[in-house]
């Protein structure tokens, strides 16, 4: 009986930990109670088996330690890819942390054992069991600060990540498992392994951290240059606008003359026809005015015109005032961005369409954008994927903006059109 709960004890302490450690981790797919039903089963379960495993063949528990420890750790990262939402190179970087960290605290609370408790498994399990505490009281603190970080960072960009933690713990683990082996028992051995694997980690996460930081300046020149374009949609269509205003002015003396000409020869019918050519001229210079917003109505102007040029189906409804909760930049952000992402999905659309309505309802601006799209769109977190390098940087801008004011942005798609929903305080 003494063995009984001697291995309950090693193995239930480790598996309540490393559960709470991994539900604190999990970025649910799922509903919470449901998360926290998955890896309570996974604990009792992983329990159950390394119990009754260990019991039935104590004589080889060295390799039967590692067949335990291997199988677990497949079945804890299986789950947590499986339940966690984002990319899988995402969750599988993020298990390499948890890797780390559970070697780390093993081979720390073994080592100081053998040191000070030589005689006693139970000192083993509460070193660790205490150290593991530790971890979980650290992470629910900092884990969520320390993943915003990283994904302000890296924008989305996973692999390197991923493979460099899972290659990196996979040579440590197969090291320690070896020192479990050969050395069971001997404190000497086991210091240097502690060591050694100290010194590997500080290596890793300076590595990391230089990949992250890197990424980052990458992230921050792409914003950049996604910002600059942005800004000369906005100037070049302000330009189109100008010169269009300019030379209605430069022709509107010669207007005048031609109406005045009618008017001294009393020819009223002549003047109503010059008028009625007049007017079909400027509906055909587009010199249009949609809204009361400066900003809006330039971007809209730009994309109108180059739906004309280039023959695209081009609908456009907007009833947006000048004064706004968000500024003019914040506005160009939001609008450029959407309108830029239906241009580029209209270049491959075999029908393109392009339809803008904007409106207000109780204090709200209510802004729908429909384009033409080619096959199906695959969608993660509610927004559209994209294989371009640096894509979907534009909606996380929009996103973020939105969340700044307490907006809302939905993307669906149905059939081959594609719908763009933005809720703004106005």
């Amino acid at each position: 009986m003494s063995a009984f709960w001697l291995e309950f004890g090693r193995y239930f302490s480790l598996y309540v930990c490393q559960s709470l450690i991994f539900y604190i981790m999990t970025d649910c797919r799922f509903s919470h109670q449901v998360t926290r039903w998955i890896w309570a089963l996974l604990c009792v379960g992983s329990t159950a088996v390394s119990i009754v495993a260990t019991l039935l063949d104590l004589v080889y528990l060295g390799w039967l330690y590692i067949g335990l420890s291997a199988s677990t750790m497949v079945a804890y990262v299986l789950f947590f890819v499986y339940v966690s939402r984002g990319p899988w190179q995402k969750n599988l970087f993020l298990f390499s942390i948890y890797a780390t960290i559970y070697y780390v605290v093993q081979q720390t609370a073994y080592v100081v054992s053998l040191i000070w408790f030589p005689d006693s498994l139970w000192a083993s399990y509460t070193l660790r069991t205490v150290f593991f505490c530790l971890v979980v009281l650290l992470m629910f603190w900092q884990w969520r600060r320390l993943i915003n970080a990283l994904e302000a960072n890296i924008g989305g960009n996973w692999n390197i990540l991923a493979f460099f933690g899972f290659a990196t713990n996979v040579v440590v683990y197969a090291a320690t498992l070896s020192w479990v082996v050969l050395f069971p028992y001997d404190p000497v051995p086991w210091l240097a392994v502690l060591l050694t694997e100290f010194g590997l980690v500080v290596v890793e996460y300076a590595t990391l951290v230089w990949i992250v930081i890197l990424q980052g300046k990458q992230q921050t020149a792409r914003a950049e240059e996604a910002q600059r374009k942005l800004l000369e949609s906005q100037l070049a269509a302000e330009r189109v606008y100008v010169e269009q205003a300019r030379a209605h002015r430069h022709d509107i003396r010669h207007y005048m003359v031609a109406i005045s000409g009618y008017i001294e020869q009393e020819d009223l019918a002549g003047a109503r026809a010059y008028l009625a050519e007049h007017q079909a001229l400027l509906d055909n210079e587009q010199l249009m005015v949609y809204c009361e917003n400066t900003v809006a109505n330039a971007l809209l102007r730009l994309y109108q015109n180059r739906c004309q040029t280039e023959g695209v189906a081009c609908e456009i409804k907007a009833n947006i005032p000048e004064k706004m909760a968000l500024s003019g930049l914040e506005l160009a952000t939001v609008l450029g961005n959407v309108l830029e992402n239906a241009w580029e999905a209209n270049s491959r659309a075999l029908v393109p369409k392009l339809v803008f309505r904007a409106y207000n309802n109780n204090g709200l601006l209510l802004i729908e954008v429909e384009n033409g799209v080619l096959g199906e769109i695959k969608f993660r977190e509610g927004l559209p994927q994209t294989n371009k390098v640096g894509g979907g940087l534009g909606l996380k801008n929009v996103m973020q903006v939105l969340e700044m004011h307490g907006g809302m942005l939905q993307c669906t798609q149905h059939g081959d059109i594609f719908f763009t929903q933005i809720i703004l305080p106005i």
